[in-house]
């Protein structure tokens, strides 16, 4: 039954996703930490961060030193997965209390810890509330530094800035509200719809799977089955509680956004429904609800659909048995009847009377058979009915209409092919036995005897005897042709009972079986399996009957051809009698009378083609008594070998015909050939005439041919119409010899010709021998002017080639580009020479010949026309004039063009100069480029020096050929020369490969100073900054060198001295080593650029790496002395910051010593009156700011040696000792 499942593929649901609710399947759900949520361990309260993330609080409490890490896990990781996942990607901000005497580290750590192993993913922040405690507020912020995530110690004033007060519950000085006891409420509510729903549709997926079984009956009684079982199960997918879970959906959606509206009572008023409608955490079961609402009304909607799909299938299935059931019916009675009808289909009757009753019978059998074709068309019907609605199986139903169709169709075709044959055959019998029945007549018909004598008697029995034949043949060609169609029709009925199809149409085609056995054993017991032996059953009695009626019309054939021949010897013996009596009368009373009458040709041309047409009719009227003399002696000689007449007597007659024939056949000849000679003589006569008139009458100063071609064919015509009209003139002589000659022979001359044939022959010869000594002197003149217009085309054609000529050759030279090599340019020149001279000698021989041609014009007196306006001596003139003009020309161009190739000459000899200086010049690029090199240190350089210095002595030479060039370009210029711009280019060129080779000199030459520059420079800041390291290195008392030397400035002034001089070192030192860097810049640049323009491979240990080397070199030791002057810097400004406290602590014990105790043993009193004691006043306030300033002095100065001591500087001693 595969066939029968095409197009039952069910259409498949949207994919499910049964996942338990958070918390559920592998993940615990709320009742698994009910406990935990019920202590407040963690909450989870709907707030969010400033960022947008969701807030894990971890509340106050005294019950976490009981708890457990893997109770934080379970806890923690329920509620991470609440929110969703676009919170969960933004991070978790983790906020644990730790204010109240219970909270310490240790119960903190392990939620930290938790967090840390895995779900550090999640979270973004972790903030700890400070706790009361000092000690553990110390180890908390020790202990809070090694987690993946960030987390801060917090106070409660410091909070809101990380969280707004909006999004923070009460116990954190927040306006949150959350009530922990509802959240949990909701969660279980939440968690319950979702198992409720994950089970109504796994309910609908197996409902779905057993809807999507392919369980088709196979037969009628199960499809019906099917059917039934089916409608049962719409009343299980009716049974779902989908209503119901879509109820606690719908009231649980209300419960989550606080919509009181509704009828349904959430069991939630005031502030329990504002908090579940703000708690972003809650609504975030809101889309999972909706979804699994919306999962469980399309699924049950899918399976209303599919049931509804498979109730069409089924409803298929029943038509689609029901159908395959009347099919097999069918089957069976064609089956059974095609047998009955195999039994005797190929009998056809032995004769009129049983072919009737064979035919009558199958007639019957074929009405019968034919009301059963209702049954089958009806079932086709259905068949097309059922595949236009769309049946599941419609290429199954259509296979089988199909095959009931084409075996229906089989079977009546045997049947109309049996209903042929049957026709046939009746046909064939009545027209065999008609045929069979005629035969005695036609053979009584056929006797040779009382054949008549008359003609018309004769020609009316050959004509009935004709009819006789006809219809005998008429009746055969019908027997036979109908014997050739029922042997046709019988082979096609075998062959379309024995076809293989049919062989295989049986019952169990139905479901794609084998066919019956049963049925086929029933066959072979009636015959019919051999298409051989059936079908020579049926043909051997037609074949038969067809060679008995062969052989009696062979028979009456040769007695029918036996019979007709002697009517037709008999007819033609009296026809011949008939004809050659005809014959004879018409030779004697016609054809002897014109020719005697019509002896003479005629005195002109006309009265002998009026001869010749009369002759020629005679003669088609003679040609068709030849004929019958002809026919009638082939007929006298079948006639004496038939033996029906006597053959001496027939022979005697035929020779007495063909004696008369032939004599007079023989003289029509001869006049016919006598005619034909006098009108070709005639007619070349008055041809000869009429040429002599028009010879005499041709203009003698007509144009002759314009061409020398024409010319000479007209010589050659004039010279072969000359010989044939000489020929002719002659030929018609002989004629008109011979044409007398014939008349003479026939017994004409003047005195017995009538017609004066003889005399009008004779005169036209006389008048032929006067026309022949006329031509002769015609044909002179005109052979003279012939040769004349010859020589004169013959000088226009050389003239016009020699003009033609001249003007190509002035092209050529006018568009011959001039040569590009000395050896061409001196080669054209001579080629050019040579031409003008063969032009030349050219011109000259023409000229000659015009001249000479002209002479003989003149002195023939012959007048001849060259064209309609000139005559010849006219056209002679102007075109030797012509051509001396041309000459003219000739000679002037030839003579610019000797100049310019002269010029060329020039030019190519000073391009061959220009070519050697440039290859002077790329000599010398050579030199410079295999000279090159980069110098790796100053040997190298001075060595590249004074290579260079060599290089430009040897390029002098050079120098002084590439003037010289230029000397020379501009003589040719000044000089007119063709080209100048060539001559300016290879100046330009040359002078720019010598600026181009003193350019690379040059950068050789930049190239060589600077390489000297920067080792000589590099080597010498080098020396200096060593002397300067060793300087720096000794180790000197400044301080002590000042007071031992003795110097006559004070201290403080030789130390500043000392200081600038040493600032003065460093800025010299260091402009030597930015002098090295400068040149080594300007030696790379120049080395880079060198590179470049040779193309010279550079490697890794190029001039970039050795200079790098030397200055990376100086670099250290720049540093290294940097350093060392860096510390005698340090060691010089102690020094001066030890000489300056040493001299503010002298000037400030002078001030003591002198000022101070001077002023306090000086100033006792306190004056005797008021302006005294003010005076005094202002005096001591004086002193005391001085005194004050001198103390600040002091102190600062008395700090110092604090710090050179805890520094350990040099002037440790001496501060001890100050």
């Amino acid at each position: 039954m595969d066939a029968l499942k095409v197009g039952c593929v069910q259409k498949q649901p949207p994919a499910r996703r049964h996942k338990r609710v958070k918390g559920g399947g592998g993940m615990d759900g709320v009742r698994d930490v009910m406990h935990l949520l019920e202590e407040r361990v963690a909450m989870l309260t709907g707030g969010r961060d400033r960022r947008g993330g969701a807030l894990l609080m971890f509340p106050a409490s005294a019950r976490r030193d009981r708890l457990k890490p893997d109770d934080y896990h379970r806890l923690i990781k329920y509620l991470v997965n609440i929110p969703t996942d676009e919170i969960r990607e933004t991070g978790f901000t983790v906020i644990i209390d730790m204010r109240g005497a219970g909270s310490t580290w240790g119960c903190v750590k392990p939620i930290l810890k938790v967090l840390h192993d895995n779900m550090s993913s999640v979270v973004h922040a972790a903030y700890i509330i400070k706790p009361d405690n000092f000690w553990q507020k110390q180890r908390t912020s020790l202990g809070s530094h090694k987690y993946k995530f960030e987390v801060n110690m917090i106070s409660m004033e410091g909070l809101p800035k990380v969280v707004d007060s909006s999004q923070l519950t009460t116990d954190l000085d927040g306006t949150l509200h959350y009530d922990h006891s509802q959240w949990i409420d909701l969660r279980l509510a939440v968690e319950d719809f979702m198992l409720q729903a994950v089970d109504l549709l796994d309910q609908l997926d197996d409902i779905q799977e057993d809807l999507a079984r392919n369980d088709f009956g196979e037969d009628v009684a199960s499809a019906k089955n099917g059917l039934e079982i089916h409608a049962g199960m719409k009343k299980r997918i009716m049974k779902t509680p989908v209503e119901e879970v879509d109820v606690a959906g719908q009231r649980l959606l209300q419960k989550l956004s606080g919509d009181t509206s509704s009828g349904y009572d959430s069991g939630y008023s005031g502030r329990d429904s504002e908090a579940s409608t703000t708690n972003p955490d809650l609504q975030a079961a809101v889309p999972q609800i909706l979804n699994h609402l919306d999962s469980i009304r399309s699924s049950q909607a899918h399976l209303l659909q599919l049931w509804q799909h498979k109730k069409l299938k089924l409803d298929q299935c029943y038509q689609l048995r029901l159908f395959e059931q009347d099919c097999e019916k069918m089957f069976d009675w064609i089956c059974h009847n095609r047998d009955v009808f195999l039994m005797n289909y190929v009998e056809i009757g032995r004769s009129y009377n049983l072919a009737k009753e064979l035919q009558d019978e199958h007639n019957d059998f074929t009405i019968s058979s034919m009301n059963v074709y209702v049954n089958i068309k009806r079932i086709l019907a259905v068949a097309h009915r059922m595949m236009e609605v769309g049946h599941y199986a419609a290429a199954h139903i259509r296979t089988v209409a199909n095959r009931l169709d084409r075996a229906w169709k089989e079977f009546a075709a045997g049947l109309d092919e049996r209903t042929a044959v049957l026709a046939l055959s009746v046909l064939f019998h009545h027209k065999a036995e008609q045929y069979v029945e005629n035969v005695g007549a036609w053979n009584q018909a056929c006797e040779t005897i009382n054949i008549p004598s008359e003609i018309l008697m004769l020609e009316t029995a050959i004509h009935q005897h004709q009819n006789l034949y006809e219809s005998m043949c008429q009746a055969y060609t019908e027997v036979h042709s109908t014997s050739k169609k029922l042997l046709y029709q019988l082979d096609h009925l075998v062959q379309i009972c024995n076809q293989p199809g049919m062989e295989h149409t049986r019952k169990h085609d139905v479901n794609g079986g084998a066919s019956d056995t049963s049925s086929s054993s029933s066959r072979r017991g009636g015959g019919g399996t051999n298409p051989a032996r059936d079908y020579s059953e049926g043909a051997s009695h037609v074949l038969a009957v067809i060679h008995q009626i062969l052989n009696h019309h062979r028979s009456l054939e040769h007695r029918w051809h036996s019979k007709k021949i002697k009517l037709h010897q008999r007819l033609a013996l009296r026809l011949f009698q008939e004809d050659v009596k005809q014959v004879l009368d018409w030779l004697a009373n016609h054809g002897e009378v014109f020719l005697r009458k019509n002896n003479g040709v005629g005195r002109n041309l006309q009265k002998a083609r009026v001869y010749q047409k009369s002759h020629e009719h005679f003669e088609n009227v003679a040609q068709n008594t030849y004929r019958n003399a002809e026919k009638l002696l082939s007929a006298a000689e079948e006639l004496a070998q038939t033996g029906e007449c006597n053959a001496q007597e027939i022979y005697s007659v035929a020779q007495e015909l063909e004696g008369h024939v032939t004599s007079f056949a023989g003289r029509v000849e001869q006049r016919r050939r006598r005619l034909d000679l006098a009108v070709l003589f005639f007619t070349h006569s008055k041809e000869l005439d009429e040429w002599l008139e028009e010879l005499k009458n041709e203009n003698s100063e007509a144009i002759g041919p314009e061409s020398v071609e024409a010319a000479e064919r007209q010589l050659e015509n004039f010279k072969q119409q000359r010989l044939s009209s000489l020929d002719a003139c002659l030929n018609t002589i002989a004629q008109g010899e011979a044409l007398l000659q014939e008349l003479r022979s026939v017994g004409l001359n003047t005195e017995t010709d009538t017609t004066g044939s003889v005399s009008a022959v004779e005169s036209s010869l006389d008048r032929l021998s006067k026309q022949r000594e006329e031509l002769e002197e015609l044909w002179a003149a005109r052979k003279l002017r012939s040769d004349l217009c010859l020589r004169l085309r013959l000088f226009e054609r050389d003239a016009l080639q020699l003009s033609t000529q001249l003007e190509l050759w002035i092209s050529e030279l006018e568009a011959t580009p001039l040569p590009e090599s000395l050896e061409e340019a001196e080669c054209s020149l001579r080629n050019h020479t040579d031409s003008v001279q063969h032009m030349t000698s050219t011109i000259f021989q023409v000229r000659q010949a015009g001249q000479d041609l002209a002479s003989v014009l003149e002195s023939s007196g012959v007048s001849l026309m060259a064209d309609a306006q000139y005559t010849a001596a006219t056209r002679v003139t102007v075109l030797l004039e012509f051509l001396h003009e041309r000459e003219m020309d000739l000679e002037d161009l030839a003579e610019v063009m000797r100049v310019k190739l002269e010029q060329c000459v020039q030019l190519c000899q000073y391009r061959v100069d220009a070519n050697q200086v440039v290859s002077w010049i790329r000599n010398g690029e050579a030199m410079l480029m295999a000279s090159f090199t980069v110098p790796n240190s100053l040997p190298d350089a001075e060595q590249l020096k004074k290579e260079h210095e060599q290089f430009q002595v040897a390029i002098e030479k050079t120098h002084t050929s590439a003037v010289q060039v230029k000397h020379r370009a501009e003589a040719l210029i000044s000089a007119n020369h063709y080209d100048p711009g060539s001559v300016r280019q290879i100046s330009e060129e040359v002078t720019k490969r010598w600026q181009q080779l003193v350019t690379c000199a040059e950068e050789r030459h930049k190239l060589v100073t600077a390489s000297l520059n920067f080792y000589k420079t590099a080597e010498q800041v080098c020396s200096v900054l060593d002397s300067l390291e060793r300087e720096y290195k000794r180790d000197e008392d400044w301080c002590g060198s000042l007071s031992s030397n003795g110097t006559p400035s004070s201290p403080a002034t030789a130390i500043a001295q000392f200081i600038n001089k040493h600032q003065e070192q460093k800025e010299a030192f260091l402009k030597a080593c930015t002098l090295a860097r400068r040149t080594s810049e300007t030696f790379l640049k120049y080395t880079s650029r060198s590179l470049q323009y040779y193309n010279y491979p550079t490697s890794e240990a190029g001039p970039e790496a050795r200079v790098k080397v030397i200055l990376d070199k100086l670099f250290s030791q720049e540093n290294r002395v940097l350093e060392h002057w860096s510390q005698r810097k340090k060691k010089l400004d102690q020094c001066q910051q030890f000489v300056l406290f040493e001299a503010s602590a002298r000037q400030a014990m002078e001030w003591i010593q002198e000022t101070g105790e001077n002023y306090l043993n000086t100033h006792t009193n306190i004056g005797a009156s008021t302006e005294e004691t003010e005076a005094l006043l202002g005096e001591h306030n004086e002193f005391k700011a001085a005194a004050k300033d001198t103390r600040e002095r002091v102190k600062l100065s008395s700090s110092w040696p604090t710090v050179w001591l805890r520094r350990g500087t040099p002037m440790q001693l001496k501060s001890r000792h100050g």
